[in-house]
């Protein structure tokens, strides 16, 4: 079989994310209890990271497979306002097309940018009011 071809098969459900992610279109549901964010995923993944930003507060951390990403109060000090988190997760990678890659480096590129489009990201918002987490919606004010 040619190798293109190949890794064109391998990656066509690596490229669909929106087939993975939950009923309401999220790569993570989202618990939020007083001192903590809790984001448990709902795709296949190799690696999260979790970035939490806002109020000079920059934060970040990865976790592996079959971990959920959590962000608390006790990791950072929060003032009262509002802040931003993202979440980025990786997807499982085929390593029958990655061996085929290493000895094409054309392939190496094309599957590096497979790859790269593939990530799956979510994004949201909470504010601290009296040293507590509150999730925002949409209908909050920015």
């Amino acid at each position: 079989m040619n190798n293109k071809i190949f890794l064109f098969i391998a990656f066509i459900t690596f490229l669909t994310p929106a087939l993975n992610v939950n009923a309401a279109g999220l790569v993570a549901d989202v618990a939020a209890l007083p001192d903590a964010i809790t984001l448990y995923p709902q795709v296949p993944y190799v690696q999260l990271e979790l970035t939490v930003a806002g109020n000079d507060v920059y934060w970040q951390k990865t976790w592996g497979q079959g971990e959920a990403a959590t962000f608390s109060t006790s990791d950072e000090v929060l003032t009262d306002g509002q802040y931003r988190f993202e979440l980025i997760a990786s997807p499982p990678y085929d390593e029958e097309a990655w061996e085929y890659a290493r000895e094409d480096p054309e392939l190496k590129h094309e599957l590096e940018v497979l790859e790269r489009a593939g990530t799956y990201r979510q994004t949201g918002r909470f504010k601290v009011l009296q040293g507590q987490i509150v999730l925002m919606t949409d209908a909050d004010e920015l």
